[in-house]
């Protein structure tokens, strides 16, 4: 599964009633080059090539970052990071095969409701966008989503677009959902009904022509 320019999750575990708003990439909303080579040795230890091109990467186990491992042998590989030991060596969520990997860093960064600040992509000029929702496992009675937009201005609120909490999704599968808006900004939160721990990847894709 590829990883698209304006993503808000991948492969996120999501297991609290209350909406957590996301997003990956650097302030522009891109990947980050990794220096150095990774090398990974078959399991999910990957240490640098050379110094400590790790020092930016932030790991939790559930919340961690996103890594893009790639060279001309395998097929890329898309990996969170779960732990870090230094700036030197990282923990993985699964391994990769033996070798020296080129890589790009995908910071994932959000924050609970209401978090006014958490989980924007700058979408300025996208008249029609493309919310694309790929639920994974569905162990909860369902899940909800919150799509917001953020005026201009300094101190704007967000606003719902559409209905407060969209219509709750109760299987895996991929959901589209169009979105018409030409506010600068936007962000979708993510909550689950019942208990359980659902898997989710979601990003977004526009249309700048407005047709």
């Amino acid at each position: 599964m590829a990883l698209e320019s304006k993503q808000f999750y991948y492969q996120q575990s999501i297991s609290s009633t209350t909406f957590l708003y996301g997003r990956m990439g650097d302030a522009g909303d891109f990947p980050v080059q990794g220096l150095q080579g990774a090398v990974g040795n078959g399991t999910t230890t990957v240490t640098a090539a050379a110094g400590t091109p790790f020092d930016p990467v932030q790991a939790h186990p559930t919340n961690g970052d996103i890594i893009l491992f790639f060279n001309p042998t395998q097929t890329d590989l898309i990996r969170r990071v779960t732990a870090k030991a230094s700036g030197a060596s990282i923990t993985i969520d699964s391994s990769i095969p033996s070798g020296t990997y080129a890589w790009r860093l995908y910071p994932f960064r959000s924050g609970s409701e209401p978090a006014p600040t958490s989980g924007w992509h700058y979408v300025n000029n996208w008249f029609k966008s493309t919310l694309m929702i790929d639920v994974l496992t569905q162990a909860a009675t369902s899940l909800n989503y919150r799509i917001q937009t953020l005026p201009p201005g300094p101190g704007s609120t967000p606003i719902d677009m559409g209905p407060a909490i969209g219509v709750p999704l109760t299987a895996v599968g991929t959901t589209k959902v169009e979105i018409d808006t030409r506010a600068p900004w936007l962000r979708v939160g993510i909550a689950i009904v019942g208990a359980g721990t659902d898997v989710v990847t979601m990003s977004v894709v526009g249309d700048p022509r407005g047709r």
